[in-house]
């Protein structure tokens, strides 16, 4: 059979289980859809890279069985983390790091069984292709929280000075800018991370396609990353301009326009900044595709059928992991008293939260009394581990800061005992603008594992939560945040019997 099939089956081996596991990820949030596109698109460009792929380097010992000795070291290395990466990925697919490990360790696999066929500049010829599909996985989260904390109030800051200057009346609260007659967030998608991302995979896509040099591809990924943020900003300054004249509610007829008109205006300004590079390049500056080479012989197609191999072994061993029966037979959880007590209400969800925050359910009740008003919440991601995911993404800590809430130091926790079952509601002082001040009682609670989780000295971390799924072979699970806002005690201790006298009584246990 060709060798070129026989190496892109050895690709399709590799990364085909890392799609099929982000394919519900891909479809559930917007802002990664373009993953669909990358399989074709990382196929087409190795497909091109073997018509002028250089000779590989003949067997033999010296430096080259040295060499070779070494791609086989690092072939061996890349596929454990290729494995561990499946075995993280399987129950916890919105998780970047999981998703990093699986994706470097089938590009790494490939070039290592690549380097020790062909030699490394024959391996290092097909090194852009082979990387591409990491434009499919997530931001790892030390670069895109950040980039959410800063650049939402920065686009929502610049966008509310510009409509100030116009004649119409914002104010900017971080992320979230009020006008006269309603709100308008900045959210994820506003602030640009759906642009971000496809501008990189792009920019990647045409510097690979039309051979750029590293220097040029840095240049084409700089552009595209300030086209992106330049087109959001006039995306949000757009938004703002139009609630703070017609009203908040006047933006959802142009939101999904804007954000299109948006996308494919960076796109094209992405297609038009590498034509310009492409002109300005020197002769010999880079490789050319469809330049005169010489035919080459080609590489056996013997090794990489023996990577197919072992690639398939590993796979039917994770399969194998979480084929056996799900370890721990917890399933205890909380709910909200219903009917709910005194003169507590049903509070509905606000308008699209569970859509934002990709949940599957909400409950929510609203009361007051003598000197306080609180909000108790109850929201929870049913039936996949990956889609709990948005337990940790989301949360007070992150959310109130994001609409100009500064956050306190936490004031203590208080645990509710319900049936022997304990619940640690961790409290925290928020100000707000004016100096108002809220009290927040929060937790995040597995149902699987049967306790909290999150961040606190007797929590589970959310990696070790991931990776306790991973061990009990759980693909399933319900991970559920539960609140209480308060405003109006008087101090830290007024705030504490409150939550002890009213957290017990609305909440109650379920299995």
């Amino acid at each position: 059979m060709n060798a070129r099939v026989a190496w892109a089956l050895l690709a399709l081996g590799l990364w085909g289980p890392v799609w099929a596991r982000l394919a519900e990820w891909w479809s559930s949030d917007p802002a990664h859809s373009h993953g669909w596109l990358v399989p074709v698109f990382a196929l087409w460009l190795g497909w091109a890279r073997w018509a002028d792929a250089p000779a590989p380097a003949p067997p033999g010992g010296g430096s080259r069985g040295v060499a070779g000795l070494v791609a086989g070291l690092a072939a061996g290395g890349f596929f454990f983390a290729w494995v561990a990466g499946l075995l993280l990925l399987t129950p916890n697919a919105f998780w970047p790091t999981a998703q990093w490990v699986a994706g470097l360790g089938a590009a790494g696999v490939w070039l290592a069984v690549a380097a020790r066929a062909g030699g490394a500049r024959w391996a290092g010829h097909f090194a852009g292709a082979a990387l591409f599909p990491l434009c499919a996985l997530a931001w790892p989260t030390a670069v895109e929280k950040p980039l959410l904390e800063h650049l939402g109030p920065w686009i929502a800051s610049g966008a509310t000075e510009l409509v100030n200057a116009g004649g119409r009346l914002a104010l900017a609260q971080g992320a979230v800018i009020e006008v006269t007659n309603g709100w308008v967030g900045v959210d994820d998608a506003c602030v640009g991370l759906r642009s971000l991302d496809a501008a990189v995979l792009m920019a990647f896509f045409m510097g690979e396609q039309r051979r750029f040099s590293w220097r040029r591809r840095l240049l084409l990924g700089g552009a595209a990353l300030a086209l992106a943020v330049a087109g959001n900003f006039v995306r949000a300054t757009a938004l703002v301009w139009v609630a703070a004249g017609e009203g908040a509610a006047a933006v959802a007829g142009w939101h999904d326009g804007a954000g299109l008109t948006v996308m494919l205006t960076t796109l094209l300004g992405v297609c038009a900044t590498a034509s310009w590079l492409e002109r300005g390049s020197h002769a010999g500056d880079d490789a050319r595709p469809g330049a005169e080479t010489p035919s080459p012989p080609r590489v056996a197609a013997r090794p990489a059928w023996l990577g197919l191999g072992v690639a398939g072994l590993g796979w039917v061993a994770v399969t194998s992991w979480y084929g056996w029966p799900a370890g721990g037979a917890s399933t205890v959880g909380w709910s909200l008293a219903s009917p709910a007590p005194g003169d507590w209400k049903a509070a509905p969800a606000p308008a699209g939260v569970t859509t934002i925050l990709r949940a599957s359910r909400w409950q929510g009740l609203a009361g007051s009394g003598e000197g306080w008003q609180s909000l108790a919440y109850l929201i929870a991601w049913e039936g996949d581990r990956a889609a709990g995911e948005g337990a940790f993404i989301h949360g007070p800590e992150i959310c109130l800061p994001a609409i100009g809430m500064t956050r306190g130091q936490e004031i203590g926790v208080v645990e509710v005992v319900v049936a022997g079952r304990r619940l640690p509601l961790t409290g925290a002082r928020y100000t707000g603008a004016g100096g108002a001040l809220q009290y927040v009682w929060f937790a995040r609670w597995d149902e699987a594992l049967g306790r909290a989780v999150g961040r606190g000295p007797n929590l589970a971390s959310p990696t070790a939560t991931r990776l306790e799924g991973v061990r009990l072979r759980r693909r399933g699970a319900t991970i559920a945040q539960v609140g209480l806002i308060l405003a109006g005690p008087a101090d830290d201790d007024a705030a504490r019997a409150w939550a002890a006298r009213w957290a017990p009584i609305m909440l109650t246990r379920t299995e």
